[in-house]
Order: C-alpha cells, then sequence, then structure tokens
C-alpha cells in the first residue's frame, strides 16, 4: 500500500490545498530551457525522492493509464535554484 504522503499526486494535491491553486507549472521539457536544469528523468526521480528537489504533480488520463504527465510548481523551482544560489554565496564567504 501507498502511502498518501509518498504519492506524488496525492502530496502536491495536498500541496495545492495548501495555497497554490493558481501556480503555474512548468514540465520535464522547459526545466532544461527556461531554468538550466538540465538533469535526465532519473536523475531528477532519484533527487526528488531523496528530497533534494521539489516533488512533481503527476497527472494521468486515467487511474490504469501509463500515459502521464509531470509538472513541477514553478515557484517551487524558483525557490529550489534561489537556495542553490543561497548556498554557494554562504561556502564563498571569506573567513574573517
Amino acid at each position: 500500500m501507498i502511502d498518501r504522503y509518498d504519492d506524488p499526486l496525492q502530496s502536491s494535491a495536498l500541496s495545492l490545498n495548501a495555497g497554490v491553486a493558481h501556480a503555474k507549472l512548468i514540465d520535464f521539457k522547459s526545466l532544461g530551457p527556461t531554468k538550466g536544469i538540465n538533469y535526465s528523468r532519473d536523475h531528477l526521480r532519484r533527487k526528488w525522492k531523496s528530497g533534494e528537489f521539489p516533488k512533481p504533480i503527476v497527472f494521468r488520463k486515467t487511474k490504469s493509464s501509463n500515459n502521464r504527465r509531470i509538472c513541477w510548481i514553478e515557484s517551487e523551482i524558483d525557490d529550489w535554484i534561489a537556495a542553490r544560489a543561497a548556498e554557494r554565496t554562504v561556502q564563498n564567504l571569506p573567513v574573517t
């Protein structure tokens, strides 16, 4: 049995109900050209399962269908990028 918090469809729905119902979505194909994130699908999957990348929202045409579309909330991706930039800035501070 899948815990509803481990299922990206369920956990993303919980996030959407928490106040981002009008969020802009970005799909896998747009991550590279628009955000500079050129990871493979498998690498992204490993990163979000380990908590190192925002979890996607999964859209399925039918419950039994393997045909699905994976998207992320753009603001979460932007926040993730900003956090990486902040880490870089903190790491490069001179020691006084």
